[in-house]
C-alpha cells in the first residue's frame, strides 16, 4: 500500500492507473495521461515506459520546459540502461526550443564522456551540423546589425549584439578583429570581443588601440583578466580589507575590476601598483562616507583616482 499526501493507493489501483494513463495516450487525451503518470510517479512507480510516456505526453502539450527538466532528471543516472534513449528525446527538446547552442555543446560533452552507440552517434552528428548551420545563418544576420551599430556609434547595440553571437558557437569573423583597431569602438566592448575570441581559441597576433595606446598581443598568449600578475598584486594590497571592512573590500575589488576591464590588455607597470590600491581605497572610503572626499595629496594617486572613475562610467554606461 502507498500512501502520498493522504491518498492511499493500494497495489491493484497502482496498476489500473498505469492501464488508465496509457490507454488516454491512445485516445491522445495528453493531459489525462499526463496527469495518472505524474500521480504514479509521485507514489515512486517509476519505469522507462512510465518516463517516456510522460515525455510524450509533455511534447504533445507543448511543454517542453517541463520536458526538458524531466529528461534532466533522467539524465543524472548515466549507468541507466536506456540513458541513450533519454538523451535521444533530450535533444530533440532542446531542438524544439531552437536552443541550437547548447544541443551541440550537450553532444560535444557526450562525445568527450562516453562512446555513443552507432546508433544514436549517426543522428545525433546530423542533428549537430544542422544546428551550426541554423547558427550560422543567425551569426550572419547578427553581423548585419553589427555593422549597423558601429555605423551609429551604438555602443550599448554593439554589445548585445556580441554577447547574442558569442552563444552561436560558431568562427569568430575577422570583423570582431578590426574592431579592436578602431578607437571609436568602446573599451568595454573592446574587451567583451577579445574574451569572446579567447573563449574561441583564436591563435593569431593582433593590434588593440585603447585610450590613445596600442598593444599587439598573440591572443593564445594573452592571459585572462584576473590572471594577469598585476591583477593579482593589487589584489593582494586590497586584500587586509577583506577582514578589516568586508563591505569596503567588496567595493574596492569591485572598482579594481572594472577598472582592469575597461583597460584590458593594458595594465599599469608593476611599480605602480600600490598607488592604485591606495587610490581604490580613496574611492571605496567615500562611496561610503567614510572620510572626507578631498582628494589625495599624492598628484599621481590623484590621476589614478580621475582615471578610475572614468573607467567605472565607462563600465557602467556599457554593463548595466
Amino acid at each position: 500500500m502507498k500512501e502520498t499526501n493522504n491518498v492511499v493507493l493500494f497495489p491493484g489501483m497502482l496498476q489500473q492507473l498505469e492501464v488508465e494513463s496509457f490507454t488516454a495516450m491512445d485516445e491522445e487525451n495528453y493531459e489525462t495521461a499526463l496527469e495518472k503518470l505524474n500521480l504514479l510517479l509521485s507514489h515512486q512507480i517509476s519505469s522507462y515506459k512510465i518516463h517516456v510516456g510522460k515525455l510524450i505526453c509533455l511534447i504533445k502539450l507543448n511543454q517542453f520546459i517541463e520536458a526538458e527538466q524531466f529528461c534532466e532528471e533522467l539524465l543524472w543516472n548515466k549507468d541507466d540502461h536506456h540513458y541513450d534513449d533519454y538523451f535521444d528525446y533530450y535533444t530533440m527538446i532542446l531542438y524544439e526550443r531552437n536552443k541550437f547552442s547548447e544541443l551541440m555543446t550537450a553532444i560535444e560533452e557526450e562525445k568527450k564522456v562516453r562512446l555513443i552507440p552507432d546508433k544514436y552517434l549517426n543522428k545525433l552528428e546530423q542533428l549537430y551540423n544542422i544546428c551550426y548551420q541554423m547558427n550560422e545563418m543567425t551569426a550572419s544576420e547578427l553581423l548585419k546589425d553589427l555593422h549597423v551599430a558601429v555605423e551609429e556609434n551604438d555602443h550599448q547595440k554593439q554589445w548585445y549584439i556580441i554577447n547574442k553571437w558569442k552563444q552561436l558557437s560558431v568562427k569568430v569573423p575577422p570583423f570582431f578583429i578590426t574592431l579592436l583597431q578602431q578607437e571609436v569602438i568602446h573599451p568595454v566592448v573592446k574587451t567583451y570581443i577579445l574574451e569572446v575570441v579567447k573563449e574561441h581559441d583564436v591563435n593569431e597576433k593582433i593590434e588593440i588601440i585603447k585610450f590613445g595606446d596600442s598593444l599587439t598581443v598573440n591572443l593564445d598568449e594573452l592571459p585572462q583578466i584576473d590572471e594577469h600578475p598585476i591583477y593579482q598584486k593589487t589584489l593582494e594590497q586590497i586584500r587586509p580589507l577583506e577582514q578589516e571592512n568586508p563591505t569596503l573590500f567588496q567595493l574596492v575589488n569591485e572598482l579594481l575590476d572594472q577598472f582592469v576591464y575597461v583597460r584590458y590588455p593594458f595594465y599599469y607597470p608593476d611599480d605602480d601598483v600600490q598607488t592604485v590600491a591606495r587610490a581604490l581605497i580613496h574611492l571605496g572610503k567615500v562611496h561610503l562616507s567614510l572620510h572626507s572626499p578631498k582628494e589625495d595629496k599624492d598628484k599621481k594617486i590623484n590621476k589614478f583616482i580621475q582615471h578610475i572613475q572614468v573607467c567605472n562610467e565607462l563600465y557602467l554606461n556599457i554593463i548595466l
